[in-house]
């Protein structure tokens, strides 16, 4: 939830493309107001969690061509836009 704030506070919504992938959707619905798309995916109990963070990256991989791919709780010390110089059609950057 905070990386999101930092990316509004970066104005980074602005730029980019911001897309969250959740299973518990009502929980940032007030970000969609920002721009920023949330998904919804289901995790069901049989279901182990790292699989559904791979489904969330390849989902990213066929859909979007420069990905900076980072989990919920990663904080942003100074604004992250300056990593996509490092990522090409041919290298992701994952953190």
């Amino acid at each position: 939830y905070f990386s999101l704030l930092k990316i509004i506070n970066f104005r980074l919504h602005k730029f980019f493309k911001i897309i969250l992938y959740t299973d518990q959707k009502e929980y940032f619905f007030e970000f969609e107001r920002f721009g920023i798309e949330v998904n919804h995916h289901d995790i069901t109990k049989n279901e182990y969690f790292g699989l559904t963070k791979l489904k969330a990256i390849r989902d990213c991989l066929y859909n979007y061509e420069k990905i900076l791919f980072f989990d919920s709780d990663i904080f942003f010390s100074e604004d992250p836009s300056r990593l996509f110089r490092f990522i090409s059609s041919k290298s992701v950057l994952f953190h």
